[in-house]
């Protein structure tokens, strides 16, 4: 339900600022004002509410007449990292996490990690996978620092320094009891985006893949697709795909932070 509120309220804000729908908000906003206070007899004349429902009726008509349109725009796909929503609230209720991005020092912050760890983690049957970059492959790893530390006006992190970050981090979470299982894996090379896929076996499953881009000034401006399973099980199933070739060609981190195998 909170979901399906914070979703609304986004789109009613990208509609407002994109100039669409003004009339209907308008009327919508009149009407609703007019519905409450009229609640109270004689606080609103009758001349004022057969105005407004006239006026309601007459959009609702004028608004028969324009072309269909699908029920989302692509700008219901198209985010910025702010504009995703916060990880904490997409995991409740998931069971499993497959992340794949060149350090995933921001996806596994604080917040992040304890929500994955009372939701993913917490259930039997639980998965959390993290694909990471190969630290000992300098040279790609380099390059990708070039792209993602160079290319942003107010660089504040630094790949390799936050890549042995993350392998201290799966170590930390390879000691934790729980119920569920984690892995960490190392890729040799950067596949151009970083992916987070929430229940890829699930109808309710999600992926957000994040473009990296040229020049930014800042990593939280890049733009970012969301694709649902029930909106488009054809893209949902290629990301899925791709994050299980990766998985399988990705060497995992050693130590092994568990002594199950995905097999």
């Amino acid at each position: 339900m909170f979901r399906s509120i914070a979703s609304m309220f986004s789109r009613i804000g990208r509609d407002l600022r994109a100039r669409r729908n003004i009339e209907s908000y308008l009327v919508t906003l009149v009407a609703g004002i007019i519905a409450v206070v009229g609640l109270i007899d004689d606080v609103v004349p009758d001349s004022v509410k057969t105005s407004v429902i006239l006026g309601a009726l007459g959009l609702l008509v004028f608004n028969m007449t324009r072309p269909a349109e699908g029920k989302a725009s692509i700008e219901d796909y198209l985010h910025s990292r702010p504009e995703l929503g916060s990880l904490p609230d997409r995991l409740k209720g998931a069971r499993k996490l497959w992340i794949y991005a060149p350090s995933a020092a921001n996806v596994l912050a604080g917040p992040n990690l304890d929500a994955a760890r009372q939701s993913v983690l917490s259930q039997r049957g639980g998965e959390l996978r993290v694909i990471i970059q190969d630290p000992n492959k300098p040279q790609a790893v380099a390059l990708l620092s070039e792209q993602l530390d160079k290319s942003v006006d107010f660089q504040h992190q630094h790949l390799p320094e936050e890549i042995a970050n993350t392998l201290k981090k799966f170590a930390t979470i390879g000691e934790w009891n729980t119920p569920g299982r984690f892995e960490g894996r190392l890729l040799p090379y950067s596949p151009g985006c970083s992916m987070v896929i929430i229940d890829p076996d699930k109808a309710s499953g999600v992926a957000i893949i994040e473009l990296y881009g040229w020049h930014l000034q800042s990593t939280s401006e890049r733009m970012s697709i969301e694709i649902q399973q029930a909106a488009s099980p054809r893209w949902f199933g290629y990301w899925v795909e791709q994050f299980e070739f990766m998985w399988g060609d990705a060497t995992p981190a050693a130590p092994l932070s568990r002594t199950e195998s995905y097999g």
